[in-house]
């Protein structure tokens, strides 16, 4: 794989840093150019180093076992890091990743006059960014050189992606800037063509092992405004686990005047930051946290946000929430919990599940865990019924060969 020295160009009132990418793998070649871009308007500056499209491509090239020569300038800093971050990719998913070698055609840091003193943090509208966010600004980071100037918003990230311009973005924009204005904080959207990239390169399942890659590597698009990166934490240290997004690669991914922040994993409870977001109305009435592929979770026509409801992270939210607040009804659920769904999210989510189960005995609400436990319940024996099977086969397969071998 060659990466191809990145340009800067203006057009249609955005300015858009791209690169050719040349590929083995017949699909990426198909792809030609990986390109990031903001409006014009917004007054941010793109960088011409290849650090982005470097961290862009560094999981994709490993999925398909494609070296790299990079041809453009690249911080010795985040060589290193994406040195480390091979290996500790290879650690944990050795079936689905190989260690690749990366040539570099000039390593050299951004002079000073060539790094940004924003601070973004990456932006979606769900319970860990607003925390995140929060967090970070005004008194409440009394350390001012890390309070948060700018959310990142992605168009070319997730399955939102709406390269057309068909107005999600723009409705997602009118939400949460007023909200976001309140805090001093500045929404700027990024749209990349990434998200192609990552499908053509890996399979479904391995999106997951490229998600933390794909925040950063817009913000590093921008390294000439941008200083500083926060990445929300989904999980406490203490629920560490292999992800794309994680407090041991994250921090690798940066350079001399580049710094990326797994935030927020001393948080071992998401419900402690439901319980920000729910004492914090304006933010209440735009949460977004729905994960279901087949939900559009922003009504364009009426511009609000519309979660499921029924996906896990809305049943977890939901029932937080209802533990919080007492209510059953919030204004961007278009359903209310339902007891079937509680108990069939209880099955396969052993943390979600048991944090909330605390808090729900806590509170006295004896009917929310009654639903928690029968259905962590049902898991249980889900999970103990195969494996008892299989033990059994075993004991009867060892019988067997012994009775033959006495024969």
């Amino acid at each position: 794989m060659i990466l191809h020295e990145p340009e800067i160009s203006h057009r249609g009132g955005r300015i858009r840093v791209h690169a050719r990418i040349e590929a083995s793998h017949p699909k990426l070649a198909a792809l030609g150019h990986l390109w990031f871009e903001v409006d014009d308007a917004c007054g941010l500056a793109v960088s011409d180093r290849a650090d982005a499209f470097l961290v862009a491509l560094i999981p994709i090239a490993m999925a398909c076992g494609e070296s790299i020569e990079v041809r453009g300038r690249t911080s010795p800093r985040l060589a290193w890091g994406v040195r480390e971050l091979q290996h500790v990719h290879f650690a944990w998913w050795p079936r689905h990743v190989r260690i690749v070698d990366v040539r570099y055609g000039a390593l050299e840091e951004a002079p000073i006059e060539e790094r940004g003193v924003g601070v973004a943090s990456a932006f979606s509208g769900g319970v860990d960014s607003l925390y995140t966010i929060w967090s970070h600004t005004q008194d409440r980071e009394p350390i001012p050189e890390f309070r948060i100037s700018h959310a990142l918003s992605i168009n070319g990230f997730d399955l939102d992606v709406d390269l057309e311009a068909t107005g999600r973005f723009g409705a997602l924009r009118a939400i949460y800037a007023p909200l976001l204005a309140t805090l001093g904080v500045e929404l700027v959207t990024v749209r990349t063509n990434l998200r192609a990239f990552r499908l053509a390169g890996t399979k479904p399942s391995g999106l997951m092992r490229s998600f933390g890659t794909a925040l950063i590597a817009p913000a590093l698009a921008l390294s000439r405004t941008f200083g500083r990166l926060y990445l929300a934490a989904a999980r406490g240290y203490g629920q560490f686990e292999a992800d794309g997004s994680n407090p041991t690669t994250d921090p690798l991914l940066g350079t001399a005047g580049f710094q990326t922040i797994h935030d927020a994993a001393q948080i071992s409870a998401r419900f402690a930051k439901v319980a920000v977001i729910a004492g914090w109305p304006e933010a209440l009435a735009r949460l977004r946290v729905c994960s279901n592929p087949a939900w559009r979770s922003v009504d364009v026509e009426r511009g609000v946000i519309d979660n499921c409801g029924t996906c896990k992270k809305c049943i977890w939210t939901l029932t937080s929430l209802e533990l919080l607040t007492g209510r059953t009804t919030f204004p961007t659920f278009r359903h209310p919990l339902a007891r079937t769904n509680l108990r069939w999210a209880a099955r396969t989510s052993p943390l979600r599940s048991l944090e909330n189960l605390h808090e729900a005995v806590a509170r006295g609400r004896r009917d929310i865990a009654l639903d928690i436990r029968w259905g962590r319940a049902q898991g249980l024996l889900q999970r103990w019924l195969p494996a008892s099977r299989g033990r059994r086969r075993q004991r009867r397969q060892r019988l067997a060969e012994n009775a033959l071998s006495h024969d």
